[in-house]
């Protein structure tokens, strides 16, 4: 798509899914195909839960949870936490306008849906 040419980007439930360095690279896209003006709102899993045995293990053993979420489940969940996520947007010039915890990920992970705008005077790049 060329640069700023969407009023509203929106992604919900699919960024968990991807890991967190693809995760931003999606958001960066996001941004550049944001138009001036217009808003990027997307929800992702930024922590797992206390009692989230299995996601601390996956995410201390990626290659077994790869396996097992390939064999049992189809999919994976990812983490990218909200610190990296605030500090990519803000380098893309993004304005966040809202950010709220949602239950899109179920009771174990930790799932949150922001709101970015781009500034009028903002160019995608």
């Amino acid at each position: 798509f060329s640069s700023d040419s969407f009023d509203i980007v929106a992604s919900y439930i699919t960024l968990q899914h991807i890991p967190p360095s693809e995760a931003l690279m999606y958001l960066r896209e996001f941004a550049r195909i944001t138009r001036p003006g217009g808003v990027t709102v997307f929800q992702i899993v930024t922590g797992r839960k206390p009692g989230d045995w299995k996601g601390h293990l996956a995410d201390r053993l990626p290659w077994l949870a790869t396996l097992h979420h390939r064999i049992a489940l189809g999919f994976r969940v990812y983490v990218t936490p909200e610190p990296l996520i605030r500090a990519a947007m803000q380098e893309l010039r993004m304005n966040l306008l809202a950010v709220e915890t949602d239950e899109a990920a179920g009771q174990v992970a930790v799932s949150r849906t922001f709101l970015f705008a781009k500034p009028v005077g903002t160019p995608g790049k």
